[in-house]
């Protein structure tokens, strides 16, 4: 009864974990068929629970090739074999058809030397993207206030001996002076 009462714990335990992980999980059988399919699996794709465990193949959630990054050796342990790929980005196919960008890992199991099955970590990564994008958005806009600001400087700088020079034209007229009416003129000049 202890060891049931164990074995019943560390199952719910596990299924707890399943569930409630902020990755979506999505784990399919030797034949491909899913048989785990969590929460947030089932909000990246647009299907149940009830829809896919037990019912549909997990290469319809993913882009064709995974088959064989999933054969792709990842240590060289004696006693199991893990095989699969490291997080990559890639994209979940929606009920809907349409693409969710994801990052995705994968991971096929083996028992005593046989296939078991396949998990794929699934991380949802539009809000990312939007971030990203957000920020690139961001930055163009301080680099166009900046832009901005440079040339107001410049240009404010130009006016400003442009009216230098008027002032001491006018100045050298006002005098009689036409060495500074020259030099006013030349300022003018310069300016413009």
């Amino acid at each position: 009864k202890a060891s049931r009462g164990d074995l019943v714990a560390s199952d719910d335990f596990q299924k707890r974990l399943i569930r409630n992980s902020f990755d979506g999980i999505i784990a399919a059988d030797a034949e491909g068929t899913v048989t785990i399919f969590n929460r947030v699996a089932a909000q990246l794709t647009g299907y149940t629970h009830e829809e896919v465990v037990g019912r549909k193949d997990w290469r319809i959630f993913f882009e064709d090739g995974l088959e064989k990054a999933m054969d792709t050796p990842r240590t060289w342990e004696r006693v199991r074999r893990v095989r699969g790929f490291p997080p990559r980005e890639s994209a979940v196919k929606r009920q809907d058809g349409q693409l969710v960008d994801v990052q995705l890992s994968g991971i096929s199991l083996y028992e005593r030397g046989q296939h078991i099955g396949r998990v794929f970590f699934v991380q949802d990564l539009r809000e990312i993207h939007r971030l990203k994008e957000e920020l690139i958005q961001s930055e163009r806009l301080a680099a166009t206030g900046q832009a901005a600001a440079s040339i107001s400087h410049s240009l404010r700088n130009i006016i400003d001996g442009a009216g230098g020079g008027l002032y001491v034209f006018r100045h050298g007229r006002r005098l009689g002076d036409d060495e500074k009416m020259e030099t006013g003129l030349e300022m003018i000049e310069r300016n413009v």
